[in-house]
């Protein structure tokens, strides 16, 4: 049996939340955050392959996060996502890449083998 990656999903919108994570359970394990400070605490500890972040969230922005991150955990591949307002550059932001809502999941996938395929060891 080949095991689940562990991936950090975080969004305060619970209905992309759930519909995300019933996606992406299928061939992953899936830790969920409603916004940066809550994505923030989860790293207590563990490790993730891969994190996908809305960008406009209370408390702590997508943004922030994926800032505190780069500091913490260089290598780890980010998703950002976003469907609000104009999206910023890519190089900007420091993810690996930025998904505009509404997504196909097909996209998804696609951008999760890509990053997954090149992350260094």
């Amino acid at each position: 049996m080949t095991q689940k990656l562990p991936i950090l999903l975080i969004d305060d919108s619970e209905a992309t939340l759930e519909g995300l994570k019933s996606y992406l359970s299928k061939k992953s394990e899936v830790v969920t955050a409603y916004n940066g400070f809550d994505a923030l605490r989860e790293f207590d500890g563990k490790a993730f392959d891969l994190i996908i972040t809305d960008l406009i969230m209370p408390v702590v922005s997508g943004f922030g996060l994926i800032s505190s991150l780069r500091q913490q955990h260089p290598r780890t591949p980010i998703i950002a996502m976003t469907g609000w307002g104009h999206p910023p550059r890519v190089e900007e932001l420091k993810s690996d890449t930025l998904l505009l809502k509404p997504f196909d999941l097909e996209e998804l996938d696609r951008c999760m083998d890509k990053l997954l395929i090149s992350k260094p060891l």
